[in-house]
């Protein structure tokens, strides 16, 4: 799963009930649930290693094929093509494919494996940085592109992963325990599909109007915002604006590196951590309601 591009799904002539049908009979059959819940799950799983930002399907059940597409706003289906009457829409598409880069395949370009050589130089710097660290800190894996406070782009390094998106669609966050090489610190970066709805702010934004108005327990804002450049916003909702809500790439840089509440060393300290999101809560009603 951590390297497949194109996902291509075949089943033989009369094996089953086709996971869709065109659109003029019945387009989701009872018969095919099983089919289409093995294809969200691939799906799923593929987006969740490769963090892509979208992903092709071909599913040929002979003689039938049907091209699928899902981003983290919709997943959708194209009408049914016969392969054997007429194969040419089959062919086009993996053409379109093969000459298509990797962004327009669903690759995140604000993102890229770190290599050997530059992943030992800058754990390197970690340690002598930071040398009571443990060793699951110290390795960079992943480099990310982040917008900072002042709109500017800058990589920061990925050394371990703090939760995973379990969803295919809808906000899918990520989030990541990241080495910043200028600063020389350790930050707590955010990875979201937020819903671009008009009045609506993102999450950065957010941060930033509650500091203005003194609200306390508030996690530090280092950077964030939309990522620009091609796949960073959705495309489902061009099929159906009326039903399919538009979302955006977005990433933040928190200066707090958080933990789970249930991992608080002692009772006092959790217990104070849920007081302070309390004290945080009441102090900014009137904002968060446009959260």
């Amino acid at each position: 799963m951590d390297k497949v591009d194109l996902v291509v799904e075949v089943k033989r002539h009369g094996s089953g009930v086709s996971a869709w049908q065109s659109a003029s009979r019945d387009f989701m059959p009872e018969g095919g649930a099983d089919s289409r819940g093995q294809i969200y799950a691939t799906l799923r799983e593929i987006m969740k290693r490769q963090s892509r930002n979208h992903v092709f399907l071909l599913s040929i059940h002979d003689p039938w094929c049907t091209v699928v597409r899902v981003d983290h706003a919709a997943i959708i289906v194209s009408d049914q093509v016969n392969m054997r009457t007429d194969p040419r829409p089959v062919v086009e598409f993996l053409h379109r494919y093969a000459s298509a880069d990797k962004a327009d395949r669903g690759f995140d370009a604000s993102m890229r494996v770190v290599d050997k050589k530059e992943a030992e130089v800058i754990e390197m710097e970690i340690i002598t940085a930071k040398p009571s660290l443990p060793k699951d800190l110290t390795s960079p894996k992943i480099e990310f592109e982040v917008p900072n406070v002042k709109g500017e782009t800058i990589k920061v390094y990925g050394v371990k992963q703090h939760t995973i998106p379990d969803d295919l669609l809808g906000r899918c966050t990520s989030t990541w325990i990241v080495w910043m090489r200028g600063e020389r610190e350790m930050a707590f970066m955010k990875d979201t599909w937020r819903a671009d709805v008009e009045r609506r702010l993102s999450e950065s934004e957010i941060i930033h109007k509650l500091h203005e108005n003194g609200v306390p327990h508030i996690p530090t804002l280092l950077g964030g915002g939309d990522l620009a450049g091609p796949g960073q916003s959705t495309k489902s909702q061009e099929f159906n604006k009326n039903r399919i809500v538009k979302r955006r790439h977005h990433r933040q840089l928190q200066g707090h590196v958080s933990s789970f509440v249930d991992k608080a060393k002692t009772p006092k300290l959790m217990f104070t951590a849920i007081y302070h999101a309390f004290q945080g809560r009441l102090a900014s009603p009137l904002i968060l309601v446009r959260f």
